[in-house]
């Protein structure tokens, strides 16, 4: 490739780039927002309304960013930066995550139950014509400095009241449903839901939790409305990831996933690369000398088809381990390719026994393992849809087979 070429190609590279980092960019500052918004909300400590849930939550896979200088001489008084140095603290206090687990729950559900006790027995020595306090599900009331103290005594940090009464109020109340969500509760969450979807407007799903009124938290309602569409490859799919990669290497799976689809992965770019799009893999029918060598291959480096691809230049792993079942020669008892009688025999035996492949072995005698059979099956299968008349045409000499008609097995998702 020309200097000119690879020039113009490092400036589309960064341009694509710059605008990636600008979408980011304006969705982070989107983020930042609302949690401005959450910790206003909660600074003010407004109190919890009685038979619903807050929308309070701590962001999964946080991390605690890191400086040249220390957080300890930022926060000092003295320090210039004191000022921003509390805000950002006070905001990686409230994004980074720290489940309590273990001995930690079972004293945050202790320590509330005793303030309940604590409360109850004022309420009968002061007013005792007031209706009595529940102990097991009151949220009212309860001093949260004495519940955190409390749990800090059990735990490896120490945990803030905030963080306790977000914890017990949004996750280990009795009353938060934690159970399966049955039918019901997904229409009426979809009815509920559906119009500010389809219009891309927001969701109150404080709102929606407490209209749904199945004692469901505002995450787990967002989670079960807003469904994230599995990407599905096809040809111009598979063009669009060949190009991201000729754009951005194969050391930016990020950026070529966002080039690819809006709903396509990293790995799945990657894996959909290395192991079908990449140029050097060879897609040809494998050779007599290819056999030998993969012969040979794996009896030095047994079934770590990692290590037996690298003898094998253009072929995949994946390649190789389908090769190694397709001529038999993984186990013993089987011994070399598919005859034309054997082929007939598993075809027989799946229209009978459907796709329960360890069935299928043992109806051909135990000669071939259920995963031999599957591949030889699917081999079978492929051949007989690149033919019009639903026949398949006389293989190669490395893959012996028959011009038979296939007939699809009853339909069976058995998986043995």
């Amino acid at each position: 490739m020309s200097t000119r070429r690879l020039l113009q190609n490092t400036i589309q590279s960064n341009l694509v780039a710059q605008n990636a980092l600008a979408a980011q960019a304006i969705d982070l500052e989107a983020q930042l927002k609302d949690l401005d918004h959450l910790i206003e909300t909660v600074n003010k400590g407004e109190e919890l309304p009685d038979e619903s849930f807050q929308a309070e939550f701590q962001i999964p896979g946080s991390k605690r960013a890191t400086a040249p200088i220390s957080s300890f001489e930022l926060l000092a008084p003295a320090s210039p930066c004191y000022k921003e140095a509390s805000q950002r603290a006070h905001y990686l206090r409230w994004t980074s995550l720290h489940p309590m687990k273990g001995k930690e729950v079972e004293v945050l559900a202790d320590a509330v139950k005793k303030e309940n006790m604590r409360l109850e027995a004022y309420r009968v020595r002061d007013n005792p014509s007031a209706p009595p306090i529940d102990i097991v599900h009151n949220v009212q009331g309860i001093d949260w400095s004495i519940v955190a103290e409390k749990v800090s005594d059990h735990a490896l940090i120490k945990r803030t009241p905030d963080e306790c009464r977000i914890q017990w109020v949004a996750k280990l109340h009795p009353k938060v449903n934690h159970g399966d969500w049955t039918q019901d509760e997904l229409d009426k969450l979809h009815n509920l839901t559906a119009p500010a979807l389809a219009t891309g407007q927001k969701v109150d799903w404080s709102g929606i939790a407490k209209e749904l009124g199945t004692n469901r938290v505002p995450i787990d309602c967002m989670k079960q409305a807003i469904t994230r569409p599995r990407h599905q490859w096809d040809t111009n799919a598979d063009q669009k990831l060949l190009e991201a990669v000729e754009i951005f290497g194969t050391n930016n799976w990020n950026l070529v996933a966002r080039h690819v689809s809006p709903y396509a992965t990293t790995s799945q770019c990657q894996t959909r690369y290395v192991r079908s799009l990449n140029p050097s893999i060879k897609h040809e029918p494998w050779t007599p000398e290819e056999d030998t060598r993969l012969q040979k291959a794996v009896d030095v480096f047994n079934n770590s088809w990692i290590d037996v691809a690298g003898v094998l230049p253009g072929r995949t792993n994946e390649q190789c381990r389908e090769r190694w079942a397709e001529i038999g020669a993984a186990t013993e008892g089987e011994k070399g390719p598919w005859s034309e009688v054997e082929d007939q025999q598993l075809l027989e035996a799946v229209k009978v026994l459907g796709k329960k492949w360890k069935m299928v072995s043992e109806k051909l005698g135990g000669r071939r393992t259920g995963p031999n059979c599957r591949l030889r099956y699917n081999r079978l299968m492929k051949r007989q849809a690149k033919q019009d008349n639903s026949t398949v045409s006389a293989p190669s000499a490395s893959e012996p087979g028959s011009i038979m008609q296939i007939q699809a097995p009853p339909t069976d998702h058995s998986t043995d």
